[in-house]
């Protein structure tokens, strides 16, 4: 993430008045960042992301470290205790440690717990499927407590891609808030470069190409430099075989007139998965064509129109073991590489 100096620059930089420090059941870093906090012009909420045995709890305004792995109701009291107040971060979503929406509402029937617990963050930017969201968000019209938006930035550049309005600019005037349900959540736009840039972090090898030269110039800037980039066609990968456990190939291949040779390709290189993603017709060339009537974007320029029963017959006839998503508008295909 970066040294507590570095997040404060980089919150001054996105033109924060406040920030919330909570590392993962540790508060140094937190109050390290309130005393730092008058050299950079802003505010520091002191707080730390506790795990309860029921899932991530963050706490605000608090000075000693509060015991983890124990029941949310019990932790919920012993932040009250030191004067704090909770919010349920990425509530019900999956693949982290996660809050369930009957621990809340246990937590908010509680006379006691319910006047600490006063907030829930309906939008996490940093989640790894951003669907999840979509519970939380239900969750908060739900429960009528404070609703937030956080970035949960564990990469510096994300500071301040969401944020939560509320009136004032001071921690204190955040805390009545909270109390009063006053906040706004702001949800920003995640860049495509997110999930790269994620798993750049936990030390997982990537290596991408465009064939665009200014698109691999961008993809430069924002990501990693640990993440190997080429400008080069699907035709000719600049990847040995069998080289990558994972291919991925978004919204290529309809472009493509040759998508038998693509195909090999990716199967070339793929030591296990290979992984497509296509429109989904007729439903995305409805779209796409009312979108360039009413002036809202260009022609996408596709050559190849994907129905289902269309795709999984491509699919199928190139790589084995295929399993398939869809959505309104796409269509995703997972598979072994090679027959």
């Amino acid at each position: 993430m970066g040294t507590v100096p570095a997040v404060l620059e980089a919150a001054r930089r996105a033109e924060l008045d406040i920030i919330a420090i909570t590392d993962h059941d540790e508060l140094r870093g937190a109050l390290q960042g309130r005393d730092l906090a008058p050299r950079y012009g802003i505010g520091v909420v002191p707080g730390v992301e506790i795990t309860t045995s029921e899932g991530h709890l963050l706490a605000y305004w608090i000075e000693r470290p509060v015991p983890a792995s124990r029941p949310l109701i019990e932790i919920l009291l012993r932040v009250g205790e030191q004067g704090g107040l909770c919010v349920a971060p990425h509530p019900t979503a999956q693949w982290v440690p996660s809050l369930g929406a009957a621990a809340i509402w246990r937590a908010l029937r509680h006379p006691d717990a319910a006047r600490i617990l006063v907030g829930i963050e309906i939008y996490n930017l940093g989640l790894p499927r951003l669907v999840n969201n979509r519970g939380a968000q239900a969750l908060g019209r739900e429960t009528g407590l404070a609703q937030l938006a956080n970035t949960d930035s564990h990469m510096l550049w994300t500071i301040g891609l969401c944020a939560s309005e509320f009136p004032g600019t001071s921690p204190q005037a955040l805390r009545h808030a909270l109390e009063q349900r006053l906040t706004r959540p702001v949800i920003g736009q995640r860049p495509a470069v997110f999930m790269a840039s994620w798993l750049a972090q936990w030390s997982v090898r990537l290596a991408g190409c465009d064939v665009a030269a200014g698109v691999a110039a961008y993809a430069r800037h924002h990501l990693p430099a640990s993440v190997a980039l080429d400008v080069a066609d699907i035709y000719h990968l600049p990847m040995a075989s069998r080289s990558c456990d994972l291919v991925l190939c978004s919204e290529v291949l309809e472009h493509l007139e040759d998508v038998q040779a693509a195909l090999a390709e990716l199967q070339r290189v793929s030591r296990e998965h290979v992984l497509v993603t296509v429109p989904h017709e007729p439903f995305f060339r409805a779209l796409a064509r009312l979108a360039v009537w009413l002036r809202l974007g260009p022609d996408p320029g596709h050559v190849q129109f994907w129905t289902a029963p269309g795709f999984r017959r491509l699919m199928r006839q190139h790589l084995r073991e295929v399993t398939f998503a869809y959505s309104s508008q796409y269509q995703l295909a997972l598979a072994w590489g090679r027959y």
